[in-house]
């Protein structure tokens, strides 16, 4: 079937194309798909645009893509809006760039959709005449004070230190935090306290709070030991547990409850900056790579009123574990000031532990254990569901928090009880575990449960009970929106879709009330849409963006030929895939001819990422299209072990054979291709891949060079010893349990197998894959004699996207390599 149908056409249709394993035999390999970018450290990134001001397309026929159109034309270059929910009301804000150059803070409120300007332009100049940038933004709950985020700069991958100032909205007079010690962008995670009257912040690896109205400054936790670090996070922490702010109010603003990390003996790492200076810079982080020393953790709780820290006593090695999640309990449940929930990992990251400690005196004890064979994820917030207790029942009310669980070998969502006991008084010391692995006054019960995946929970309302869900029960590729009953004393195994029934993937930002939702659709080749709908009723109250140019300016090109299939490479597993394929001019009758096509396969293949997605690729998208016209077909395929809601026993198949399964089931799923499409040459079937991508495409070419004609690596993990502990050790096992797992992995292992053209590609100031693994990777290859390009691109960072001309020149290179080695056969002209 064709995917890219209109939608209405589609959504009756069968979603996938099987191929039989009698129609699979023997078949080479060929295409080529950009990774999507992915917020884990080993998925890929889609660069992004050049920051200075482009030059004119290359190309005036709407018909045809070049690159320069791609990645410096105005013709795809999407809409902006970033939109976000009040925390308190059913109002939306943004912040709007004016005629003028200058921002503005625009409210509206829902749904009556009444439009004012909050904070207007001129209100971000100072009397001085100096004018406040606004980078990032917040309100204390009553809307007395904002919070703006000025001068920002980069640390790792977002802006998250730089300047902060406060605006008193009564009065009109800004105050800049941090006071005369702050030098000029120290501070991070400013937040303000529950009741506006104090923000902390982050500033040289120490904690601080500062009244909002006086400036008075108190330290809550600061040390002169540069090892340690103070309510922030060290670099594996925030790439691989998506952390960044360490410390949380307590509901009444109370108690600051925080992480400390103690970097004493983890390895440092050192980039070199060569062009930044005349003479080199160097910068040096803590970086432990597999099978070296983490960093340790711990948790503290500083009371504002008696200037005291309080350190939770959480069993196990700080070192051999992971602090990776904390939340106080919600607001007006009992205990809510002086109880934290704290999910701690093993290094295996193989269970799951809930604590719950006692903020004043530091003890708790584990509720939950939740274990798997393969690796379990942290959840980074536990929503509250209504509390169970039964109208006139005077028994003390427990606490409901919705878990997710791949315990059933589908992930689903679960009601997880806690007794009052835990929450009020003294926590009661521990005893046995039960099968489901709860303590005794703990209980787990299903909410979903069936033969597929609760992808994400998006939302609860806590007054209800419904569960608001991302999921795609039926199509891998896709994503909805699902609701379900929360307070079930039946597990739902068929949810409601709130979503419309068609392909493409809808996100949502649901507001606090969880009346209201911003909506975001897109599919294949239909650029994002924004619209406001209401949950209740599904109604459309207002679509901000359309991207309606963009559309056009898609429709408007050569068609393409863009199929959803699904490759069975044996009798008990099918992997999914896409390709696209060029179409023959109108006036061209003739069929195309057999083996005539060359083949580029676009690979991730690690737990990280999906690239069989129905969803809009920008540029990605773009710049693959652009091959098809010059006379390529391009695919990709996600093997198992790809992130893909189809099962735990799916995705964990790949636990310690990253590397070895990875390129085996993408080798399987071309031969599939091959055979399909016999329009493919089996003989020029080319690979290409970023970050663990790369990796995929060093493995693929170096184990199967009878299958691949060449490949292009950008920014891979030569050698797994090379890479962060808490990504490679959870997909790995440890490497006191099995060495070998690694080494039969790493692409270096399998050098020796190099037999086609292949150009590597790094950032020499990658913080994420470094390039001295790179390096290694080249002395081996030069050792073994084989021949090989290698670009490096000076002091950019993994996503290869910093400097003038960067991301064109990437693809533009990228693109004349698959030309000269691959031969398309295409009369169109590379611009």
């Amino acid at each position: 079937m064709n995917q890219f149908l209109p939608v209405s056409a589609r959504a009756s249709r069968p979603r996938f194309l099987t191929l039989s394993p009698t129609t699979a035999k023997a078949l080479p390999l060929a295409f080529i798909a950009i990774a999507w970018a992915v917020a884990s450290t080993a998925s890929a990134h889609t660069p992004a645009n050049d920051s200075e001001a482009p030059p004119p397309p290359c190309a005036s026929d709407r018909e045809r893509l070049c690159v320069s159109r791609i990645f410096h034309g105005s013709d795809f270059r999407l809409e902006s809006k970033p939109m976000r929910w009040d925390e308190s009301e059913n109002v939306i804000w943004w912040l709007r760039e004016t005629k003028a150059g200058g921002s503005e803070i625009v409210r509206l409120s829902i749904p009556d959709g009444e439009e004012t300007v909050a904070v207007a332009a001129d209100q971000f100049q100072l009397p001085s005449g100096e004018r406040i940038s606004a980078d990032d933004y917040a309100w204390s709950r009553d809307h007395r004070y904002l919070l703006v985020m000025s001068n920002s700069v980069r640390v790792w991958r977002a802006n998250t230190r730089g300047d902060y100032w406060v605006l008193d909205m009564l009065s009109k007079t800004w105050r800049k935090l941090g006071g005369d010690a702050a030098r000029s962008q120290t501070l991070m995670f400013a937040t303000f306290s529950p009741s506006g009257d104090f923000v902390a912040y982050v500033r040289d690896r120490n904690l601080y709070l500062e009244n909002t109205a006086t400036g008075e400054i108190q330290a809550v936790a600061a040390s002169d030991n540069p090892k340690l670090i103070h309510g922030t996070f060290d670099w594996v922490y925030e790439e691989e547990l998506h952390l960044r702010r360490g410390f949380r109010f307590s509901p009444d603003g109370s108690k600051i409850a925080f992480w400390q990390l103690d970097e004493t003996d983890v390895p440092v790492h050192s980039l070199i900056d060569n062009t930044s200076e005349r003479y080199p810079s160097v910068k040096q982080f803590a970086y432990p790579k597999v099978g070296h020393t983490n960093a340790s953790a711990r948790v503290g709780v500083f009371d504002v009123g008696s200037q005291t820290t309080t350190w939770m006593q959480i069993e196990g090695d700080p070192r051999n574990h992971y602090l990776a999640a904390m939340q106080w309990l919600p607001e007006n449940t009992p205990g809510a000031n002086d109880r934290l929930l704290v999910q701690q990992l093993p290094r295996r990251q193989n269970e799951n532990r809930l604590w719950m400690v006692d903020a004043s005196t530091g003890k708790g004890v584990v509720l939950l254990r939740d274990s798997s064979p393969g690796w379990v994820r942290h959840q980074a917030k536990l929503h509250t569901l209504p509390p169970s207790q039964s109208p006139g029942n005077s028994k003390p009310a427990s606490l409901s928090v919705a878990w997710l669980s791949e315990r059933s070998e589908w992930q689903h969502l679960y009601r997880l009880t806690i007794d009052a006991a835990y929450i009020t008084g003294t926590i009661p010391e521990g005893g046995e575990f039960d099968e489901t692995g709860c303590r005794s006054g703990v209980s787990l019960s299903p909410i979903t449960s069936g033969k597929w995946d609760v992808i994400e929970l998006d939302a609860v309302d806590a007054t209800t009970g419904k569960c608001y869900f991302t999921a795609s029960p039926t199509d891998a590729a896709s994503r909805g929106l699902y609701v379900c009953d929360g307070l079930t004393p039946n597990p739902v195994t068929e949810p409601q879709r709130f979503s419309p029934s068609t392909n493409g993937t809808f996100q949502y930002a649901i507001s606090d009330s969880t009346n209201f939702a911003l909506e975001t659709f897109s599919d294949f080749s239909t650029p994002p849409v924004k619209r406001l709908v209401n949950l209740e009723h599904r109604d459309v109250i207002e679509t901000f963006i359309d991207n309606a140019s963009v559309k056009q300016a898609i429709e408007e090109l050569k068609p393409v030929d863009e199929k959803f299939v699904s490759l069975v490479i044996d009798e008990e597993t099918s992997l999914d895939a896409w390709i696209m394929l060029p179409v023959a001019d109108d006036n061209d009758s003739q069929t195309t001819p057999s083996q005539s096509i060359p083949l580029v396969l676009h690979v991730y293949g690690e737990p990280a990422g999906q690239t069989v997605k129905d969803s809009y690729g920008g540029q990605t998208y773009l710049w693959h299209r652009y091959l098809t016209q010059l006379g390529f077909a391009v695919a990709t395929i996600d093997n198992r072990g790809t992130a893909s809601p189809r099962g735990r026993a799916f995705r964990q198949s790949i636990y310690g054979k990253i590397g070895v399964l990875t390129p085996t089931d993408q080798a399987a799923g071309v031969r599939r291709l091959l055979e399909r499409f016999p329009e493919l040459d089996p003989s020029r079937v080319g690979v290409w891949g970023w970050s663990g991508g790369g990796s995929t495409t060093l493995n693929s070419l170096f184990r199967y060079p009878e299958l691949y004609a060449a490949g292009i690596a950008v920014a891979p993990v030569p050698d797994q010893f090379d890479y962060d502990t808490i990504y490679q050790e959870r997909y790995m096992g440890v490497v006191e349990d099995n060495r070998q797992r690694f080494v039969d992995g790493s692409p270096i292992t399998h050098a020796d197998g190099l037999d086609d053209p292949l150009l590597i590609i790094h950032g020499t100031g990658d913080d994420n894959v470094h390039y001295g693994s790179t390096e290694r990777l080249i002395n081996r290859l030069v050792a073994l004699g084989k021949q090989f390009r290698m670009f490096a691109y000076p002091n950019r960072s993994h996503s290869i996207s910093e400097g003038e001309g960067t991301a064109m020149h990437l693809r533009q290179m990228m693109t004349d390599f698959l030309v000269e080695t691959l031969h398309p056969k295409s009369e169109d002209k590379q611009q």
